[in-house]
């Protein structure tokens, strides 16, 4: 039907809406006459939709309504702007990620982490503009094209629609108006949150946050997926698809954003319910999962909100453009890698024989990074073929040599520090040189065994501390140090791995560098607390000091003595993981160096070999300290300058050394056990305490740091004291709750028993009983977990962090060291 027909009915019908201006003036004081406008046709005389008739005169006039503006021909129509959050509830809060702007490289792949907004006016109007105007400081304004606009830009009504979309560089709140100038009618307002989007896979807890929120999993586990209501309002009751597909560079995703599925041939259904976190839980993937190439297989995990197969700004995601993926599945890192491996030995006696492995295809592989190790003392240089193979076959050069450990630890650096250039020195004419050029000379790793561990400690101190003149490496190059089972002959001023990555791999059933207070030179966990950048450990009960070579003899004293053939599965596992973690960049396997080993642990580990694990990440921009007992050296005052509230027992704060050289437990030695200090150099602090009943240890946090939303991690290291009556009682894994505290007095604890507890120490006889030296354990819980759910807490105002002990919140009694409450990022 034509429109003036409809007008014309229209004005017949609401004679309130229309005036008959015959004979009369018309609003602006012209007379009828003025009417000069064609008769019949419909026009704007002074924003009122007016019909002149044949005489000139005005036959009908209708004044527009303040949400209406009048067009030509048209006559009144909506002029309201309109604005709409694609892919989320009508009328909620939008949720978006955080993307700070120094993690931006590309718009083809950062869009998909903001969200669209949809304009649209009136189809009828062509002329004029809408404004926008984007309040939030974080918030940042863009085109579909990727230019980014000012926060108060103008859209010409010409081409709506369209969309623009809001991306979020940091926490916090905004709102987005879209306003018509032309029009009288009420601004668009929308509504944004930004927020940390945790990992969507995990595990299922019985009890709150009720789902561990992981990126990475043994490739027989169940991938499972969830979002959080409370987190993610906005999505509440729509429905969506989860895929699984395989992880892409953020140029791959600009060129492609289509989503093919590689879990169960299928996408999972499922909707966002507003009842809790596990009542949407799906599981996303059942069957084992393939690992085609590598020992680990990276994955990227969408929510398809608007089911079109695409990955678009609004649907949720995790892993796309990242370095590190969404999800990964790992195999068995102690099987055999997928290149074929030989072996050679050159060099000179006495020590400067070189026993190297490498794989056969290092020409599709290189430059590689180099892998040395350095044996012990009364051990030879072949005894770790084990790990030298195994290495190499995941494309490593690994090189063993002859190592002079007899005079003592200083001879043990220096063969390090020699071997490590004359290998360097010879790969161009070793074996016709099918090494030239494959070797990466600024990515090396450092192992050394007994006093080789030791000795890697003290080469790099020459290097940084004395002078020491390498001629093809230097300080820089040397990107990880690993002993296993170390002496420490030396302060640890000379044998300090300063500022480089550190591990520790050791026995508790070491019968020769046993760790127990009786001697400084076997007390190994020393040198682990005096690295200074990110320091790790891996410390395995039942196991012996040669164990972790081929041919040493038997020395492992305890129960529960787990062999030479199974240490060497853990040993194979951890070496690879680590050295793919901090050679080759491969941030998925940090994860079994940072999580419980009691709750994940790579393939193939037998689940009752008992493993105490510490992670504590560089504190150079990547902790906060709450308390490390270095500063504040009384029970009441932290390191960060607050009070500290105890309600337990025997709470003692000192330097982290047994007091007697014995390992009976005694009231007048709280630190029985304890080998982490003692000596010069050598002065790390920590805390004891103990519990029969429901007990507290609250830390008042500085208004400086009560923004605990910045930090992903709380953690802290605990270890059982050796054998306390306590400690006898809890005769296994101790575990307690984190309570979050914020300033509105709301309240949070997390039980972290589903996420690892504190190991019992091993029960090696010496010493007078049965109990060995205390095992640290570091407990980390994922900071926005306290704020899921029904949880109130206000993670950006922490007034207080909450140690809470006893029934109900853990083991009902127990005696722990503790030290390191930090916040990480």
């Amino acid at each position: 039907m034509p429109r003036l027909f409809l007008f014309l009915l229209f004005a017949c019908n609401t004679k309130s809406a229309i005036v008959d201006n015959r004979n009369n003036d018309t609003a602006d004081g012209r007379s009828t006459g003025d009417c000069e406008e064609p008769a019949g046709d419909l026009v704007c005389i002074d924003g009122a939709a007016t019909i002149c008739d044949a005489d000139g005169e005005v036959a009908s006039s209708e004044e527009c309504k303040p949400a209406e503006q009048c067009v030509d021909d048209i006559g009144c129509t909506d002029c309201t702007a309109g604005a709409t959050v694609l892919l989320s509830t009508e009328g909620s809060v939008a949720v978006v990620p955080v993307r700070p702007e120094a993690s931006r490289t590309s718009f083809g792949w950062e869009k998909y982490h903001m969200r669209a907004v949809r304009l649209t006016v009136d189809a009828e109007l062509k002329s004029g503009q809408i404004n926008l105007d984007l309040a939030g400081e974080t918030f940042t304004l863009w085109s579909s094209d990727g230019t980014q606009m000012d926060k108060s830009s103008s859209v010409a009504i010409s081409s709506l629609p369209l969309e623009v979309l809001v991306g979020a560089t940091g926490l916090g709140e905004a709102s987005l108006t879209v306003t018509n100038p032309d029009c009288g009618a009420d601004p668009a307002v929308l509504e944004f949150t930004s927020t940390q989007q945790p990992p969507i896979t995990g595990y299922p807890l019985s009890d709150f946050p009720f789902f561990e929120r992981v990126k990475v999993f043994n490739q027989n586990e169940v991938i499972r997926t969830t979002l959080d209501p409370a987190r993610h309002t906005d999505r509440i009751g729509l429905p969506y698809k989860v895929y699984i597909v395989d992880h892409k560079s953020p140029a791959e995703w600009a060129a492609d954003s289509a989503l093919i599925d590689i879990s169960l041939g299928t996408a999972e259904e499922g909707t966002v319910e507003a009842d809790g976190v596990a009542e949407n839980i799906v599981d996303a993937w059942i069957d084992e999962i393939p690992i085609p190439r590598g020992p680990s297989r990276p994955m990227d995990v969408i929510f398809d909100f608007n089911d079109n197969l695409q990955l678009d700004p609004g649907d949720i995601a995790i892993g796309p453009g990242d370095v590190q993926a969404g999800l990964t599945a790992v195999g068995d890192l102690a099987q055999t890698g997928p290149s074929s491996t030989t072996m050679f030995e050159h060099g000179s006696p006495p020590w400067n024989i070189q026993r190297v492995y490498y794989p056969e295809n290092i020409a599709d592989l290189g430059p590689v990074p180099l892998v040395v190790i350095s044996h012990g003392n009364g051990h030879n240089y072949t005894w770790y073929d084990y790990l030298g193979y195994h290495l190499a076959s995941w494309g490593y050069v690994v090189m063993a040599h002859t190592n002079n450990t007899g005079p003592g630890i200083e001879t043990a650096s220096t063969t390090t520090l020699t071997n490590t250039d004359s290998f360097l020195a010879a790969i161009d004419m070793v074996e016709d040189g099918v090494l030239s050029g494959q070797v990466d000379s600024s990515r090396i790793v450092w192992i050394g065994h007994s006093r080789g561990g030791e000795g890697v400690a003290r080469a790099y101190d020459r290097m940084v501390d004395e002078g020491y003149s390498t001629y093809l490496y230097g300080p820089g190059d040397i990107i990880l140090i690993s002993s296993i089972a170390p002496t420490i002959f030396y302060s640890v001023e000379e044998s300090d791995p300063h500022d480089r990555p550190y591990h520790l791999f050791a026995g508790a059933a070491d019968g020769d560098v046993h760790g127990a207070p009786s001697s400084q030179y076997v007390q190994f966990f020393r040198i682990l607390s005096a690295a200074e950048s990110t320091s790790q450990m891996t410390y395995l009960q039942g196991v012996g000091h040669n164990e972790f070579n081929c041919c040493g003899f038997n020395d492992a004293t305890g129960p529960d003595l787990i062999g030479r053939e199974a240490t060497q599965v853990v040993s194979k596992s951890y070496y690879l993981a680590l050295i793919r973690a901090y050679a080759s960049n491969d941030q998925a396997m940090m994860d079994f160096i940072s999580r419980r080993a009691d709750v994940f642990r790579p393939l193939g580990i037998a689940d009752d070999v008992i493993i105490a694990n510490t992670y504590r990440p560089d504190p150079e921009g990547e902790m906060q300290i709450i308390d490390d007992f270095q500063s504040g050296t009384t029970e009441g005052e932290s390191a960060a300058g607050d009070s500290v509230i105890f309600d337990v027992d025997a709470v003692f704060e000192g330097t982290l050394a047994d007091n007697d050289g014995t390992l009976n437990y005694r009231s007048s030695d709280p630190m029985n056990g304890m080998t982490q200090a003692g000596y010069s150099y050598d002065e790390n602090r920590g805390l004891m305490f103990s519990w029969d009943t429901e007990g507290t240890a609250t830390w008042l946090i500085p208004s400086s740091m009560r923004d605990f939303s910045t930090h992903t991690w709380i953690s802290f290291r605990a270890a059982q004291i050796t054998r306390h009556p306590n400690t006898q009682a809890t005769a296994g894994s101790l575990s307690t709750t984190v309570v979050l505290v914020d300033g509105s007095g709301n309240e949070q604890g997390i039980a972290h028993h589903e996420f690892g507890g504190i190991t019992t120490p091993y029960a090696r006889s010496s010493s007078g009983g049965a109990g060995w030296s205390n095992e640290f354990n570091t407990i980390r819980l994922r900071i926005s977990d306290f704020a899921s759910g029904d949880s109130n807490v206000d993670t950006q105002d922490i007034v207080a962090v909450r140690i809470m002990m006893g029934p109900g919140f853990g083991s009902d009694v127990g005696a722990i060291g503790f030290d390191d409450l930090a916040l990480e990022k």
